[in-house]
């Protein structure tokens, strides 16, 4: 195994990244790992290769990659290590939280109501 992908796959278990993913699934999360890395960082692994070293912003760079990777491979825990339920992972749940109406305003558009009533009322107190 060329140096690049032994640093790569120590990176991931080292780093915390295979804490999200189920023991049975390591080996499978892995192999997907290196072959995205081949086809999407192949400059990264080259560097890696040539130099033996994995510079500052090479890790960074890695770490990004493993991340993205383990959210497209679908991951078996949240951040928290809570299980997450098939097909769900942290990049979706952020988007819907992103989506999400903030707390208080309900379907009817009660809440939003609301939130101008009160600041009607404090650009009022504010020219008094």
């Amino acid at each position: 195994m060329p140096v690049a992908e032994q640093v790569a796959s120590i990176y991931a278990g080292t780093g915390g990244y295979l804490d999200r993913i189920k023991t049975e699934r390591v080996t499978e999360f892995l192999d997907a790992l290196i072959s995205r890395l081949h086809s999407q960082e192949k400059d990264l692994l080259d560097r890696i290769n040539e130099s033996g070293d994995l510079s500052d912003e090479d890790e960074e760079a890695l770490g990004k990659s493993i991340a993205q990777a383990i959210d497209d491979f679908g991951p078996d825990f949240d951040q928290e290590g809570n299980p997450l339920e098939e097909g769900e992972s942290d990049r979706v749940q952020r988007r819907e939280d992103d989506e999400s109406p903030p707390s208080g305003s309900g379907s009817d558009g009660a809440g939003a109501d609301e939130a101008e009533t009160e600041t009607e009322q404090e650009e009022a107190g504010a020219t008094a």
